[in-house]
Order: structure tokens, then C-alpha cells, then sequence
């Protein structure tokens, strides 16, 4: 996985907090997939200066991540379905995209300091965290 000293320093986003690491290293190992289908564990930590932003996602069980994938991939695609059958994926919902913007909901497993441990992400690692917030689930509203 790709550690925050790798990428800091990184042109490809003029505005981020952080960077994202996961199992997902390269868009074969992705599986697009909903919410409900679960997804794989990983973490968002964030540089020292943002670390009491967190702070006020205390109590919440879920995040909002707003993130721009370090590698733009072809946007012509056959995405893996979480029912591991190929087939046409929207630009929206796989890696494969001509925009670097991106966003997923996590839930929060714990919090370490400056990172954030979560699950239910399907995020390429190394990915760079530009923004990251509270979401309601239903349970919650």
C-alpha cells in the first residue's frame, strides 16, 4: 500500500487532506459494488494539520469520501459486478472514468490518531483524499 510520505508532495490534486490505502491495488482486484453488497477494509488518514477535523465525526457511523484517483484508466470498460459477471459498468460506478473525481461511503471501524480504519470501501489504493465527512444512514435519521 501506498504510504502518505509517497504521495504528499503529489501535483495531481492542489487541495487534499490525506490519502486513502486498501487492498485495491490495481482496477482488476476493484469489484464494483453497492453499499449493501459489503466491500473491503481499509483506512483514510490524514495529514497531522487535519487531525482534530476529526474529531467531528465522533459518534457517526459512517463517512462521505470525496477522493481523484492518481491514474486515469480507459474510459471504454468491462467492471466486474459483484456478482463476479462481466458486463457494462456506467462510467460512474467503476474507475474507469475521464473525471479524477470520485466518492464512496465507508462505515467507521475506529479511529487511530490520524486515521480513520473503515470498511465497505471499494477504492483503488493510494487514491487522495480531498475531502472527508459525517453521512447519515437511515438508521440514523
Amino acid at each position: 500500500m501506498k504510504g502518505i510520505d509517497q504521495v504528499k508532495d503529489s501535483d495531481n490534486c492542489p487541495a487534499w487532506i490525506g490519502i486513502i490505502q486498501c487492498r485495491h491495488e490495481v482496477p482488476d482486484d476493484m469489484i464494483v459494488r453497492s453499499m449493501e453488497d459489503g466491500g473491503c477494509k481499509g483506512s483514510a488518514k490524514v495529514f497531522p494539520e487535519f487531525s482534530k477535523r476529526l474529531d467531528a465525526l465522533s459518534g457517526f457511523s459512517h463517512v462521505h469520501l470525496v477522493y481523484a484517483f492518481q491514474r486515469i484508466l480507459p474510459s471504454a470498460c468491462n467492471a466486474r459486478s459483484g456478482g463476479d459477471n462481466a458486463q457494462n459498468i456506467p462510467t460512474g460506478q467503476t474507475q474507469h472514468r475521464i473525471s479524477r473525481m470520485a466518492s464512496c461511503i465507508a462505515r467507521i471501524i475506529k479511529r487511530k490518531g490520524e486515521t480513520l480504519e473503515l470498511e465497505e470501501i471499494d477504492i483503488l489504493d493510494g487514491a487522495i483524499l480531498i475531502d472527508i465527512r459525517p453521512q447519515l444512514r437511515e438508521k440514523q435519521l
